[in-house]
C-alpha cells in the first residue's frame, strides 16, 4: 500500500474518534503541516469530511455517512 493511502488511512482512523483541527491532526500522527492540509482537503473533495468555523477557527469532522465508506475502503486496501 503507497504511503499516501496509508496517510488517508490514518487520518480517517483518526476522524472516526473526534473532529479536529489541523494542527491537532499534526500533531497526533506527526504530519508534515502542508501534508496535512492536502490530505484534508482531497479527503473534503473525496466526501468522507466536511469543514467547520468555530470560533473563528477551522474543524474538521466525518460527514455523517462516511464510516460505511471508510469501512469499504480500508477494507479494499488491507486486501
Amino acid at each position: 500500500m503507497d504511503s499516501i493511502i496509508k496517510t488517508r488511512i490514518n487520518i480517517l482512523k483518526s476522524f472516526q474518534k473526534k473532529s479536529h483541527t489541523q494542527g491537532e491532526l499534526v500533531r497526533e500522527l506527526d504530519l508534515d503541516p502542508d501534508e496535512a492540509h492536502s490530505q484534508i482537503k482531497k479527503l473534503i473533495d473525496l466526501g468522507f469530511l466536511e469543514e467547520k468555523i468555530e470560533e473563528g477557527t477551522n474543524r474538521y469532522y466525518l460527514i455523517p455517512d462516511a464510516e460505511e465508506k471508510i469501512a469499504a475502503m480500508i477494507k479494499s486496501f488491507e486486501s
